[in-house]
């Protein structure tokens, strides 16, 4: 009896062992549990600003026209990076001031205009436009960015009164969707370089204007005319249609700007560009650098060059005005 009873002592500590033993287990399993809560929850922040620190999106007001009592303005996005959800426009005159959101989707080198009817903004003499880009984060959140991204400053008045001038009204063109498909269907069409050559030279007026705007190639194509700088632009339009690299390429020379057309001719392969004298649109031959054209550009010309740039292929084909100086940045020869 004496032994079967210290049988049953011995079985009752082992199981006491066993179910601490378990207990510790789950704890332990609990404790983990919690520790990867917090530390999952640090890392979705960190990755937050991380996805933070990498967007880039540069958006300018491009024009601001006032119209019968409506406010047009003018967004366009630049180079970067960055899920563009909608932009935040703040209106304030000195004292007060009000957020209006308009969701959209703006694309790289893309400009979007934006309507605001005056009396419904509830506030004085437009004093200040700031605008703030709202961003879809990759996981799944919105960032409004703290500081407004551009803004412009009015003197008391000047907004409200302000008249519409030519160049203002001739910055953004309002092109059909039936309109660029011919445009498209129609230029795909000259896909050499000598088609293109005969092209300008034949069925184009070289004209001159006043002001310094590059008219976008579907207005100069349908008018079958324009200055040296549209026509230009033109070239450039029906080359990268046609999967041909090229730029547009503005240099300065003794306060003058000059515009040509480097591109890559597939049917030669080789480095040649469009240019412009006399009257008559040109092809010169040149070698694989912008160092190779401006050599000989100075010694067509007997010139030297100051400084040159180019402007982005993503502008060339979208109907607004460029100018030649509106290069995003310049280079000394």
């Amino acid at each position: 009896m004496c032994f079967r009873k210290r049988k049953m002592k011995n079985n009752k500590r082992g199981m006491f062992t066993v179910v601490t033993t378990l207990i510790i287990i789950l704890l332990t399993i609990v404790a983990f549990g919690i520790i990867w809560v917090v530390v999952r929850n640090v890392l979705d922040e960190g990755k937050e600003e991380i996805d933070l620190s990498k967007i880039t999106v540069d958006l300018e007001i491009s024009k601001v026209i006032v119209e019968e009592g409506n406010l047009t303005i003018g967004v366009k996005r630049e180079k970067g990076e960055g899920n563009l959800i909608g932009i935040n426009f703040i209106f304030s005159d000195g004292d007060n001031s009000i957020v209006l959101k308009r969701e959209t989707n703006i694309n790289e080198f893309e400009m979007k205009s934006f309507d605001f009817v005056l009396e419904n903004l509830e506030i004085g003499d437009i004093r200040s436009i700031e605008i703030v880009p709202i961003l879809e984060l990759e996981l799944g959140k919105k960032s409004i960015p703290s500081e407004p991204i551009d803004k412009i400053i009015y003197e008391e008045g000047e907004l409200s009164f302000r008249e519409l001038e030519e160049e203002q009204e001739l910055l953004y063109w309002n092109i059909t969707s039936e309109q660029y498909c011919t445009f498209v269907n129609e230029i795909v069409l000259y896909n050499t370089s000598s088609l293109i050559l005969n092209l300008i030279n034949s069925d184009f007026e070289i004209v001159s204007r006043e002001n310094t705007f590059i008219y976008p190639s579907i207005i100069t194509y349908e008018n079958k005319k324009g200055t040296p700088e549209d026509l230009l632009r033109l070239i450039l339009t029906i080359l990268l249609f046609n999967q041909w690299n090229g730029v547009y390429f503005v240099y300065e020379e003794n306060s003058n700007l000059e515009a040509i057309v480097p591109f890559r001719d597939l049917e030669i392969h080789e480095s040649r560009y469009f240019y412009f004298e006399n009257g008559i649109f040109k092809i010169a031959s040149a070698g694989e650098s912008f160092e190779d054209i401006l050599s000989s550009e100075e010694l067509r010309q007997n010139i030297l060059i100051d400084r040159y740039g180019i402007i982005f292929e993503g502008d060339i084909s979208t109907p607004y005005n460029l100018t030649k100086s509106g290069i995003q940045e310049w280079y000394l020869r």
